[in-house]
């Protein structure tokens, strides 16, 4: 395969990283293309099965020696966020029954909303966030 081909699928894959949050999987299989790309641009790579076990160990190598660092780096900044978080006041944009999950406004973002307290959150109300799940932030409705 053409050096040129690997450095579109690296830089596709480092762009689905963005979209899809695969917790850095996609990023690092992009980096492996682009890093076999640029082998394969040089000269060093000719044959599609050389390609493919030099792409299989950089992919693996890469996971298994920054997949864990960038995960850790990764919850640490999540917690960090999620304290910040907790408190805030957002509105749900529409009703939200205990148990259940919505969408609502705050910092100008909309945001997945579950409902964890005992009473239905009307659409409009205002909702404190007791506690934040990745994406989601766990609300109870406010005073």
């Amino acid at each position: 395969m053409a050096g040129w081909i690997w450095l579109i699928i690296g830089i596709a894959l480092c762009i689905a990283e963005m979209v899809v949050v695969s917790g850095f999987f996609l990023f690092l299989l992009g980096v492996s293309a682009l890093l076999l790309g640029l082998l394969v641009l040089s000269g060093l790579l000719q044959t599609w099965p050389l390609q493919a076990v030099v792409f299989s160990v950089l992919a693996i190598a890469s996971w298994i020696l920054f997949g864990s660092r960038l995960k850790g780096a990764l919850s640490r900044s999540n917690e960090a966020s999620s304290d910040d978080t907790k408190g805030k006041v957002v509105q749900a944009d529409g009703a939200i029954p205990p148990g259940h999950v919505g969408s609502g406004e705050l910092w100008g973002s909309t945001w997945r909303l579950k409902n964890v307290g005992d009473e239905v959150i009307p659409s409009g109300a205002e909702c404190v966030v007791v506690d934040v799940e990745g994406v989601t932030l766990h609300v109870t409705r406010g005073a």
